[in-house]
C-alpha cells in the first residue's frame, strides 16, 4: 500500500535488486559445490586407476606362485619366483623400503628392486584361504585393499622347473 491507502502494482527497485542478489549468490554457491565435486571425482578416479594398475601388476607377478605360510609376515612378503625362461628360482621380498620411506618395492636377492607403489605409509599382509590380502594406508590418509588370487600355499618349490 502507498500513503493514499491504495495497493501498488509491482516491486520496488530495492526489492528486485535484493532478489537478484540472493539468486546470484545461490547460483555461485551451487557452482562452487559442483566444481569441487567434479575435482573430487577426478582425484578418486585417478587414484582408483592407480590402485587397479598396481593390483594387475602384482597379480601377474604372483599368479601361480607357491608360498610357504611362514613367508607371509604382517609387514613383508617373501617368496620364490619361478623364472621359466631361465629355468631358475629367484627369491623376492615385497615390503616398504626402509631407506626411502613411503615407497613399496619388490626387492630381490641380487640387490635389485622394482618400485610398485609410492606414497605408502603403512602396509599389512594377511593370508586368506587361496589368496593374500594387502591392506595399504597411503600418506593422504586413504586406505585400500588389494587381493591376490590363485596362490598356492605350503608346497615345496623344487629347483627342477621343466
Amino acid at each position: 500500500m502507498n500513503s493514499n491507502g491504495k495497493k501498488r502494482a509491482g516491486f520496488l527497485l530495492s526489492e528486485a535488486l535484493l532478489a537478484l542478489f540472493v539468486t546470484s549468490l545461490t547460483v555461485g554457491v551451487i557452482n562452487g559445490c559442483l566444481t569441487l565435486s567434479h575435482k573430487a571425482m577426478e582425484l578418486n578416479a585417478s587414484e582408483n586407476i592407480r590402485m587397479h594398475v598396481v593390483q594387475e601388476k602384482l597379480e601377474d607377478y604372483f599368479r601361480g606362485q607357491n608360498f610357504e605360510s611362514k613367508n607371509i609376515h604382517p609387514d613383508s612378503l617373501d617368496f620364490d619366483r619361478i623364472v621359466k625362461s631361465k629355468n631358475m628360482i629367484k627369491h623376492k621380498t615385497l615390503q616398504l623400503d626402509s631407506k626411502r620411506i613411503y615407497l613399496l618395492r619388490l626387492f630381490d636377492t641380487d640387490g635389485g628392486f622394482e618400485p610398485i607403489l609410492d606414497h605408502v605409509q603403512k602396509i599389512r599382509f594377511n593370508k586368506l584361504s587361496s589368496s593374500i590380502r594387502i591392506l595399504i594406508k597411503l600418506t593422504n590418509g586413504k586406505e585400500t585393499e588389494i587381493y591376490l588370487h590363485e596362490i598356492t600355499f605350503d608346497k615345496k618349490v623344487s629347483n627342477n622347473t621343466t
